[in-house]
């Protein structure tokens, strides 16, 4: 057994050597004087015994870093002095901090963007100079910023190179040139067809936006789908952000696979001297993927413990309207064996009981589409338009139920690590048809939530989600998610019928087209934290907290919506749905999806390798579900700030996954320590532990 943990878990043992020492020294100095503590002296002892060396480092500081005194800008242009001098105005490096010389190649590196986001097409870091003097005295220093200008090669004076000295200049675009098609170019190939678009004029512009297209073939792609995608425009000055923003946005174009700029510049001389400004020309070449695509999925279930099975045929069209819009039709079948509560138990096929079948379509615009015009959202937001449409039957045991939806989202983009998603409206409609055997044990139970549960009703709501994520993937460094939530349902029709005088129907409620609607208002966080020791070892932290209330036409959370314990992706230590709420624990022989309205939960997880693509993982979960209002089904299920902090579940386990880096096949083994559902507040049950208490959890994919 000791052998088998140090093998998973433990890493071969480091060997001393003088010369990794000496460079560490090396390295522990050039860093003190990186950030301004000139004169440090760095040393090590090396103390040997029982064939182990102890390496202890003595580090010696000045009492103070150099402190810049002050910051001059140097430039023999005139123009370029006034430009850098305008950009280092925002600049952290100013006079009375200590020096740093990691800040001083961040500002080298933020202000060739900036000239370059200026039109200084060929400027770059070779041009950037810092010249320190350190002889002022009181361990202060001068820091210059030199700009040096550009140079060309004229010839040889005996055996010393002669160089000419030229200017910085800038750049504004001139022609713009679209290849839609440019993986049909070929060199005997010219192309055979131009088409000049003329895009609407911005504010007082005076030169026409004119973009030109070059293609051989039908052109299959609207000008202004393209345009959208183009941040810069004819007669604009060259902007490096512009091109970023251009490139990320036609990559984004699920037509395209290949996306290149190029520019040029022209030979046509200034076309004004004052402003010292040259002509580019860019050359966008597109290479375009296939239009159609099919795909098949299919994947193991394992839900709370009953086990199945699922496909999905997937239809793709990635230009469906000439414009880069992505049609996607995905058919779905799945088969389950499910518990029956009120109807025997009996297989439909092989060993299953439990069957579902669906459609679902989307349309997704790669711009606004709404009442506002487009251009009224800025590009680099990249919006997105999305109209989804779907159809799901499912045939269990004890019922049979049929869900329609639709809905309209947008998604914005700030950045690479930040999305909004905003659905102003959505609808869903839950119909369904229990069996008299179940339909019976639902009205014997004196519990308005759960036969509201296995009625029909109908959920029309709006939602907003922010999610943030720094993964940047193939790098290894620590990164951070977060993943705001909030859904209000109901309100709008609820205020209709009140303001209307609607009358209401015989159980109290509102509806729409007959159907109950409800109501309700639900929020979440869920922040994780990710610190990775190396490629393959990674300590992930998750905290997940949120709370839903219904109200007005709804006295309890639809099913759908409510929060749950336990399962393979929280509470391992509990099967999906047995956990909470609180400390009820169950009585008699029956028991019942357990739902919650507030929710509390943090999970850690150590990841680690054991050999090849199988992985490990150990493991704690804490948490629980509680309710809003007190419920007589569920006793001490209600949620008390007093006492709250004593129900948290607690469990312990370790993993095993099988990582293919494109899935994930995961088995999670959990064993409750502290379990609130306990009588006479016997908590604690790792003592009566067991083999068969262990939770056995499958499931694809990390769980978070």
């Amino acid at each position: 057994m000791k052998q088998w943990v140090r093998r998973i878990a433990g890493r071969p043992p480091a060997l001393f050597d003088y010369s990794q020492a000496d460079a560490s020294v090396r390295n522990l100095s050039r860093h003190l004087n990186n950030i301004g503590y000139f004169g440090n002296k760095v040393s090590y002892n090396v103390k040997v015994k029982n064939k182990k060396a102890r390496v202890i480092y003595n580090v010696t500081l000045p009492q103070k870093p150099y402190i810049i005194r002050d910051l001059t800008i140097e430039s023999e242009d005139t123009l370029v002095q006034q430009i850098v001098a305008e950009i280092m105005k925002t600049s952290p490096l100013v006079p009375g901090i200590p020096y740093n010389f990691y800040l001083l190649d961040q500002e080298r590196e933020r202000l060739v963007k900036e000239m370059r986001n200026q039109g200084f097409y060929y400027f770059s870091n070779d041009f950037v100079f810092y010249e320190i003097d350190s002889l002022i005295g009181n361990r202060q220093l001068d820091v210059h910023l030199q700009i040096k200008e550009p140079r060309q090669f004229v010839g040889m004076s005996g055996d010393q190179p002669v160089y000419r000295k030229l200017r910085h200049d800038r750049y504004a675009i001139r022609n713009i040139y679209v290849y839609p098609r440019f993986e049909l170019h070929t060199e005997g190939n010219p192309w055979s067809d131009t088409l000049i678009y003329e895009a609407p004029r911005q504010h007082n512009d005076s030169i026409p936006n004119r973009l030109f297209f070059l293609y051989s073939d039908k052109l299959r792609i609207r000008p202004v789908a393209l345009k959208h995608a183009i941040y810069f425009s004819r007669g604009s000055l060259y902007n490096f952000s512009a091109v970023e923003n251009t490139y990320k946005s036609l990559s984004d174009l699920p037509i395209y696979r290949y996306v290149n700029l190029e520019f040029s510049a022209t030979d046509t001389g200034e076309i004004d001297n004052q402003k010292r400004l040259r002509w580019l020309d860019c050359h966008i070449q597109l290479s375009r993927t296939q239009v159609h695509g099919v795909s098949i999925e299919t994947e193991a279930t394992n839900t709370g413990g009953d086990l199945g099975i699922s496909g999905n045929l997937v239809y793709q069209n990635r230009n469906l309207l000439r414009g880069g819009e992505l049609l996607r039709l995905r058919l779905r079948g799945a088969a389950e064996m499910q518990k029956a509560f009120g109807t025997p138990q009996q297989n439909k096929l092989f060993l299953f009981n439990t069957y579902e079948t669906g459609i679902e379509t989307s349309l997704t615009f790669p711009r606004f589409i709404g009442p506002a015009r487009n251009d009224y959202f800025p590009a680099h937001l990249k919006p997105r338009t999305s109209f989804s449409l779907g159809y799901n039957y499912q045939d269990r045991p004890d019922y049979r139920r049929y869900i329609t939806n639709a809905g309209l989202t947008y998604r914005f983009r700030r950045n690479e690590f930040s999305e909004h998603q905003l659905t102003p409206l959505e609808v869903n409609a839950i119909k369904i048809y229990a069996t008299p055997e179940f339909q019976a044990l639902i009205d014997s139970i004196d519990d308005q939530g759960i036969r509201n549960q296995y009625s029909n009703h109908l959920i029309p709501s709006l939602r907003y989600s922010y999610v943030f994520s720094d993964q940047v993937l193939g790098k290894v460094k620590n990164f951070r998610y977060f993943r705001l939530y909030f859904e209000s349902a109901g309100n709008l029709m609820y205020l209709y019928n009140k303001l209307s005088g609607v009358k209401q129907n015989e159980e109290g409620d509102y509806t729409l087209f007959g159907i109950r609607y409800a109501q309700f208002v639900k929020t979440s966080f869920d922040v994780r934290f990710f610190r990775m020791f190396d490629a393959s070892h990674l300590l992930a932290i998750r905290v997940f907290g949120g709370i839903a209330v219904p109200y007005g036409n709804s006295d309890y959370l639809p099913f759908e919506k409510g929060f749950f314990g336990g399962g393979a992706n929280g509470m391992r230590g509990w099967a999906l749905r047995s956990l909470g709420p609180g400390n009820y624990s169950p009585t008699g022989g029956r028991t019942y999806n357990r739902m919650g309205d507030i929710q509390l939960e943090t999970n850690i997880e150590y990841r680690f390798p054991i050999y090849g693509v199988f992985r490990g993982a150990l493991f704690t979960d804490l948490g629980n579900i509680w309710l809003v209002r007190d419920n007589p089904l569920y006793p001490g299920g209600v949620f008390n700030p007093g006492r709250f902090y004593k129900e948290f579940a607690l469990d312990a386990g370790m993993g095993f996954r099988f990582d293919f880096t494109y899935f994930v096949f995961r088995l999670d083994a959990a064993l409750p320590i502290l379990d609130p559902a306990r009588p006479g507040g016997e908590y604690y049950v790792l003592p009566r532990a067991r083999v068969s208490s262990f939770v056995w959890n499958f499931s694809i994919g990390y769980p978070f």
